[in-house]
C-alpha cells in the first residue's frame, strides 16, 4: 500500500508522523506542500492520499488509478470532489477535530486512521 502525505506542512513544517502499529507492507512518502497538478505527477502509485487544504479535484481522481482512500485532516468536505470519489468507489475520511489537535496529536490521528485502513484493506 501507498500513502503520500500532499501537504504536511501544513500540519507543522517539521511534521513527525509515528510509524503505523501494523505489520503490513506499506510505502510513505511525504511532501511539504503539492497542489493538484504536484499530487497528479508525484502521487500518482497513492493508495491512499492524505491532505490538510490540498484539493483532490475529479482530474486528481481520475488520474490516480490505485486511489481507494482519502483522509482529509481537518473538516473541509468540500476539499475532495465527493461525486467523482463515490464514482470510483473512494473511501472518504474526515478528521474533523484536526484543528484543537497539537501537531503531534494531528500525525497520531492521522496514522490511527492508517492503521484501521491498512487492517481493513483486505477485507475491501
Amino acid at each position: 500500500m501507498n500513502i503520500a502525505v500532499v501537504d504536511y506542512a501544513r500540519i507543522a513544517p517539521d511534521a513527525d508522523f509515528p510509524l503505523p502499529k501494523t505489520a503490513a507492507d506499506y510505502r510513505w512518502s511525504q511532501h511539504p506542500a503539492l497542489d493538484p497538478a504536484g499530487v497528479r505527477a508525484d502521487c500518482w502509485r497513492a493508495h491512499v492520499l492524505v491532505t490538510v487544504a490540498c484539493p483532490i479535484d475529479a482530474e486528481t481522481i481520475a488520474a490516480l488509478p490505485k486511489l481507494a482512500y482519502v483522509i482529509v485532516a481537518g473538516g473541509d468536505v468540500n476539499l475532495v470532489d465527493q461525486a467523482a470519489a463515490a464514482a470510483r468507489g473512494i473511501e472518504l475520511i474526515y478528521t474533523p477535530e484536526a484543528a484543537a489537535l497539537t501537531p503531534a496529536a494531528l500525525c497520531q490521528k492521522i496514522v490511527d486512521e492508517l492503521d484501521r485502513i491498512i487492517v481493513n484493506v483486505g477485507h475491501r
